[in-house]
C-alpha cells in the first residue's frame, strides 16, 4: 500500500507543503511536479507521513518523466524520518527509478534533496510511493522461498 499523499501530482501540490520556492506544480506530463532553480542549488521536498516506523525498510518509487537539461542536475538523497539515504542511486535522467530506504527517528517523512549545477536546469517528477517491504511468513522457522522442498 502506497503511503504518500498526492504523489502523482494530478492537480497541484497538495500534501507537499515543504519545499524549495524551484519546486512547483506543472501541468506538463498530466501534472507533475517541477524542479527548477540556478547554479549550485540545493533543492528539495518534503511530505510528513505518520504511518512511517522507524526501524522499518521501505521501497521508494518515482518516474522521471522530462527533463530540459543543458548540463548536471539530479536527485541526489530519498530519506525517510531522517534515516540513511535510499539505496536507487543517483536520479539524472528519464526512467523508473526504485530503491529502499530504512526509516529513521526524526519525523516520519520523506525527504527529497536534489540539485542543480547549471542555470537553467529542469526536470519533472511524478508517481511517487513509499511502500512497507515485508518479509514472506516463516514456514517450519525457515522464509517460504517458493522451491520445492523448502516449503
Amino acid at each position: 500500500m502506497n503511503l504518500v499523499t498526492n504523489g502523482t501530482f494530478d492537480s497541484d501540490m497538495s500534501s507537499w507543503p515543504i519545499r524549495h520556492s524551484g519546486v512547483t506544480w506543472d501541468a506538463a506530463y498530466g501534472g507533475s511536479c517541477k524542479w527548477w532553480d540556478g547554479l549550485g542549488t540545493t533543492l528539495y521536498l518534503y511530505q510528513a507521513i505518520a504511518a512511517l516506523v522507524e526501524g522499518k525498510r521501505y521501497k521508494i518509487s518515482l518516474d522521471v518523466v522530462g527533463h530540459e537539461s543543458p548540463g548536471d542536475s539530479r536527485i541526489a538523497s530519498i530519506l525517510l524520518g531522517g534515516g540513511d539515504n535510499w539505496d536507487g542511486g543517483l536520479i539524472q535522467t528519464d526512467g523508473h527509478y526504485e530503491g529502499y530506504a530504512i526509516c529513521g527517528s526524526e519525523t516520519p517523512s520523506i525527504y527529497l534533496v536534489g540539485y542543480s549545477y547549471h542555470y537553467g536546469v529542469s526536470f519533472w517528477i511524478d508517481n511517487i510511493t513509499v511502500e512497507l517491504v515485508t518479509a514472506r511468513p516463516l514456514v517450519g522457522g525457515l522464509l517460504a522461498a517458493g522451491r520445492r522442498g523448502l516449503v
